[in-house]
């Protein structure tokens, strides 16, 4: 998959913009400044792959309806996708055109990935790829169970090398512990050994001391078994003694419940039902009296109130007059109101009436002219003083206007003069740097040749005469170097470890040399051999001896001959016995002389062999000095290679230190040559604005610059002041044409002015004001006729209306018979008053009489409830066979009965706590009826034959200790014979002990050396690749990685150097750290490419800790991970995109760039 174009739409800060990816392969470098919308795009492809969340802070500015994201990506088939993606939970994927798109698209391409998984293992940051170092120091995180992985599963073989240790621990150590197999077998041949001086046992003692033993034994369980039996019986006793009481209850109980057998029939719930029955009859009849009072008491009050009923027909005419009297009492408040109103309506009429000489309002409204008359005459008054107001302004306008451009013609007058008209044809700005940029390349000059003298110095002593000569120079470069120290290192370790285990070796051999010199000195050892000879030649004797005791001619030999025949036997069997007794004596020694050869054979093949391999790592170092001598003829001279390794770096300093002079010098002549056409421009300046040029150079510039600026203000106010002549003309055209329209406005305006004054009956002519005054009061009085006329009709309603209301009030009075005040508002009030309370009297008899229903229902309820309960009472006595007055006390015997029965259980279940457990026939069975006091005593007895026998137990088992020790001390000197016979098995231990030890430590050896080669041979293919791109991001400095196990048994990784030694992640540098995590992520994106449909990889900023030799090393591993997928590399850091130059010149990598938000 690869991101052709990225579309986000009010997403963040950004309203609408697009990102566009080269189609061509390669990695595509993004850089924009900070807050330039990076971060942002980062996570819109996230978004748009998996949805966005429903708490994403992206939708803070613009809301999340209008939020879009789309795209159009590029699958590795060729098929290309433009989809887009809303905000929402269900359906949020759409086409281009809209359309809902199934999720599943995307699924498919994302396999298993989520989006966890996808910010993991293709997503990287530079705090990730530091965290990811740290991972790999803890062996932690997804690398460390790779690791893990990649172990083979050898890390279960760790206990076992552990475990082998433990055992040759246990079995020997250089230093002497009791714990240890083979001192323990040394202090059992050193107590063997002392037994054999000890005394012998005659067989009748031994067999005495074993015939008291026994009879101890004996004694001692004979008295045991007693006490155990008397424990029984005591324990039987004691427990009759509590049961027994308990029994006995248990018959009483059984007796007294026969008393009641005959109530058995009647059940155990009949007790309660009769309670329950005779409670319900007590409050069935208590319910049906209250019912019954009830009743009686809501009839009284029913019959108690008396509704006026001639009242509550009238109730429509009482509402009708009282709305009536609610009139006639405001209009009576109202009369004095609109009397008033009159008066002052006629006041304000009577200025009118004055200005026309008129006598009454009716004559004044008589001679009202029509509206539209007020309205012209008060239009054109106020038309007649704009006129007026007009041509003074217009006047005093022109005459401004003219004084105005006077002036102006004065000013410009005076910048022809001067040269102002024209422009420069140039900027006050444009010289404005030339001073700094003239001292900067003034001091930038002296810098470089200050260290071009300090480099010449440093080539001279360099003994060099020119840079051309270093360049020439081949001298191997700091990871070569570091790489021969590591293996020189390495061969040196080697040595010195070789000389360790030579020396200790050569005094193991001298010591176990001295021990057979000091063994020998008694002479040598009755050896078995030896003890085989003597034991043939007494056999030889005997067989000789035998033969002549057996022949025909046994009593042929002479007297003589036989006895030396037997003198001789005698002495070859004494000889044989002595060598024999010599053998058991010496065993010591001879263990000790066998144990010392043994270990000087062993180290003599030791020397032996690591003399071989001295020879073998001498060989080697002298090869790694002439293969360096032969690689590199010109360092070959020097052998310590850390001062050489000091020498390359200053002569890779010094050479860039040259290249970087080289550079600006370049620069500084590119710098000049652009500044020279300045010069020669500020020179025209110069001579255009008539100033000096024999000035300091900031100096002229300040002087050009001021000058300029002061042209281009009067060139500024020349060309305003020309714009405004031209405005000024044309504002005087047309000031000239308002005041001639002005002129011929005023003549018509005159005629309709005399016209309108005589519609308002005005004969004599009068001023604008007073004209208009007279207009705007005959506009007020045509109000005030219509408020007059209104304010007389509401008077003449008021008395109608008080007429209306007295001719009700008196009609209704005569159909009720109620006596009424004389005021028909006051007998409006009281008829209300006595309506509400008929009213009222009515509602509550209603409520009263809804309610009887109810109380009747109540008491019909309550005795039929009553008669029920008096027929389950009757069913009751007739189940018991008894009256129903006796169903209480037969109830009462019932309840007696289950309690006795309840009581009966519980003794039961005591009894069979007391009996621990025994059924109560067994417990009966074996109390039989004994009498208590006499079990109490028999257990007495018993427990005083215990206080007896206790005492007598411990005395036996004391004779028994002793007679157990006596013996033990009798068979542990069985003779000499046996003495020696430990004293063998001890040495035969030691010798097996040893055997072992050296066994398991050779296994240990040859383990741990078979789990290198395991590790080796199953190397994860992942972990290879990641060697292989490590190695090519520290530029051979590693030449690959591979795993280890630590302390802990847990597979560790490590970096190899070229020279094959190992270095742990503990060792490397924080940046190696991070290279090799970044390795282990492109591998495993690599891997997962292959599997699958390739995604992009995205990284933000992750050269923030890498110096250049670094970034540019990743960034290549990145552009060879681009061939695989699309690698986005993020970045605000312009070093960044500068170091992908060359990759960009070689088509390997593009830049992009992206503007702020």
């Amino acid at each position: 998959m690869r991101f052709q174009s990225l579309t986000l739409e009010c997403y963040g800060r950004f309203k609408e913009t697009s990102l566009k990816f080269p189609d061509s392969p390669g990695l595509c470098i993004v850089f924009g400044p900070n807050e330039a919308g990076k971060s942002t795009a980062l996570e819109g492809i996230s978004d748009f792959l998996f949805g966005v969340p429903e708490r994403s802070r992206r939708v803070e500015i613009f809301g999340a309806d209008k939020l879009k994201i789309g795209a159009t990506i590029a699958l590795a088939n060729g098929t290309e996708l433009s989809l887009r993606r809303r905000k929402g939970r269900l359906r949020t994927l759409t086409s281009e055109a809209g359309e809902i798109v199934d999720e599943a698209i995307l699924a498919q391409l994302l396999g298993p990935t989520g989006r966890d998984r996808f910010q993991s293992l293709f997503g990287l940051t530079h705090a990730s790829l530091r965290s990811g170092g740290d991972d790999l120091l803890a062996a932690d995180g997804e690398i460390g169970r790779l690791i893990l992985a990649a172990g083979g599963g050898l890390g279960s073989l760790l206990p076992l090398v552990e475990q082998l240790r433990k055992d040759a621990t246990a079995l020997f150590t250089p230093r002497a512990a009791k714990e240890r197999a083979f001192y323990a077998g040394l202090d059992a041949f050193n107590a063997a050994d002392a037994a054999i001086k000890s005394g012998l046992v005659t067989r009748e003692k031994h067999e005495k001391a074993q015939q008291s033993l026994n009879a101890a034994r004996d004694t001692l369980e004979a008295r045991r078994r007693r006490l155990a039996e008397v424990t029984a019986e005591k324990l039987r006793l004691e427990r009759m003694a509590r049961v027994a009481p308990a029994i006995r209850v248990l018959d009483r109980l059984s007796a007294e419940i026969e008393a009641h057998a005959e109530l058995a029939r009647l059940g155990d719930d009949f007790a309660a039902s009769c309670c329950s029955a005779i409670e319900g009859s007590k409050t069935g009849e208590k319910a049906l009296a209250d019912a019954e009072l009830r009743l009686k008491t809501l009839e009284a009050k029913i019959g108690a109130l008396n509704v006026p009923t001639t009242l509550i027909a009238a109730e429509a005419e009482i509402a009708s007059i009282g709305i009536k009297a609610l009139h006639v009492a405001k209009a009576r408040d109202d009369r004095r109101n609109r009397e008033r109103e009159l008066a002052e309506s006629s006041e304000k009429l009577r200025t009118l009436r004055q200005n026309l000489r008129l006598a009454s309002d009716e004559a004044l409204e008589a001679a009202s002219p029509p509206p539209d008359a007020i309205s012209r005459v008060q239009k054109l008054a106020a038309e007649g003083v704009g006129r007026r107001a007009a041509l003074a302004a217009i006047k005093e306008e022109r005459l401004r206007e003219t004084q105005t451009r006077e002036a102006i013609f004065r000013r410009q007058e005076g910048r022809r003069e001067a040269g102002a008209h024209e422009p420069l044809g140039f900027a006050a700005e444009a010289f404005s740097a030339l001073p700094d940029k003239a001292a900067a390349i003034a001091a930038k000059e002296l810098r470089l040749r200050k260290t071009e003298g300090e480099l010449a110095r440093d080539l001279a002593r360099q003994n060099l005469a020119s840079f051309d000569d270093l360049i020439e120079q081949a001298l191997p470069d700091t990871p070569t170097i570091e790489s021969e120290i590591d293996r020189r290192a390495s061969v040196e370790t080697e040595f010195s470890r070789l000389a360790e285990r030579i020396e200790a070796e050569a005094d193991k051999a001298a010591r176990a040399g001295a021990d057979i010199d000091r063994l020998m000195i008694g002479g040598p050892p009755a050896t078995f051999e030896a003890i085989a000879a003597a034991r043939a030649a007494r056999d030889d004797a005997f067989a000789a001896i035998k033969a002549l005791y057996l022949s025909p001619n046994a009593g042929a030999a002479p007297p003589e001959q036989r006895a030396a025949d037997v003198a001789l036997s005698e002495s070859r069997t004494r000889a044989a016995d002595d060598l024999s007794d010599r053998r058991s004596l010496e065993a010591e020694r001879v263990a000790a002389l066998e144990l010392a050869a043994r270990e000087k054979s062993a180290a003599d093949v030791a020397l032996a062999t690591l003399a071989e391999r001295r020879k073998d790592v001498l060989a080697r170092r002298e090869a790694l000095l002439a293969a360096w001598r032969a690689a590199w003829p010109a360092a070959g001279g020097v052998e310590d290679l850390g001062r050489l390794k000091h020498a390359v770096i200053a002569r890779a300093g010094l050479l860039a230190r040259w290249l970087e002079l080289r550079a600006q010098t370049e620069a500084l002549a590119g710098d000049a040559a652009a500044l020279a056409p300045r010069l020669d421009a500020l020179s025209r300046a110069e001579a255009r604005l008539r100033l000096g040029s024999d000035a300091r150079l900031a100096d002229r510039v300040d002087a050009a610059i001021r000058a300029t600026k002061a042209h281009e203000d009067s060139y500024a106010d020349f060309r305003r002041d020309q714009r405004a002549l031209e405005d000024s003309a044309a504002n005087l055209e047309r000031i000239d044409a308002s005041h001639h329209s002005l002129i011929l406005g005023e003549a018509r305006w005159s005629e309709d002015w005399s016209a309108a004054l005589a519609l308002l009956g005005v004969g004599a002519p009068v001023a604008l004001e007073e004209a208009n005054e007279i207009a705007t009061l005959w506009a007020a009085a045509h109000g005030h006729f219509e408020a007059m006329r209104v304010t007389r009709n509401r008077l003449k309603r008021m008395d109608e209306d008080e007429a209306e209301l007295a001719a009700c009030v008196r009609a209704l009075a005569e159909k009720i018979d109620l006596a009424l005040p004389q005021d028909a508002v006051a007998a409006a009030t009281l008829l209300a008053e006595r309506q509400r309370e008929a009213r009222d009297l009515a509602i509550k008899r209603e409520s009263l009489e809804s309610e009887l229903p109810g109380v009747l229902l109540e008491r019909d309820e309550a005795a039929r409830r009553a008669l029920a309960s008096r027929a389950e009472l009757d069913a009751l006595a007739a189940r018991a066979g008894c009256a129903g007055a006796e169903l209480a006390a037969l109830a009462a015997r019932c309840a007696e009965r289950a309690e006795i029965a309840r009581r009966m259980h519980e003794q039961e279940a005591r009894i069979e706590a007391l009996g621990d457990g025994l059924p109560l026939a067994a417990l009966r069975a074996q109390w039989g009826g004994r009498d208590i006091d006499e079990i109490k005593a028999a257990a007495a007895e018993l427990e005083g034959e215990m206080k007896d026998l206790e005492p007598s137990v411990e005395e036996a088992r004391a004779m028994l200790q002793d007679r157990s020790r006596e013996s033990a001390a009798l068979t542990s000197h069985e003779g000499v014979n046996a003495a020696v016979a430990a004293r063998e098995r001890a040495t035969a231990e030691m010798h097996e002990t040893l055997e072992r030890y050296v066994e398991i430590v050779l296994a240990e050896e040859l383990l741990r050396e078979a789990m290198d080669k395991m590790r080796d041979q199953q190397k994860d293919p992942l972990i290879a690749r990641a060697g292989a791109l490590f190695s090519a991001a520290t530029r051979g400095a590693f030449s690959g990685v591979g795993t280890d196990m630590n302390a802990a048994g847990q597979p560790i990784v490590v970096g190899r150097r070229a020279g094959g030694a190992e270095i742990p992640v503990a060792l490397m540098s924080d940046g190696a750290r991070d290279q090799l995590y970044l390795a282990f992520r492109i591998a495993s994106v690599e891997r997962y490419a292959d599997a699958a449909e390739p995604l992009p990889f995205i990284a933000d900023d992750l050269l923030v800790h890498f110096d250049d030799e670094r970034s540019a090393a990743t960034l290549e591993l990145l552009a060879g991970l681009a061939e695989t997928t699309q690698v986005l590399l993020f970045t605000h850091h312009r070093s960044v995109s500068n170091a992908a130059a060359d990759l960009a010149r070689r088509g390997k990598a593009t830049v992009i760039e992206i503007g702020g938000d």
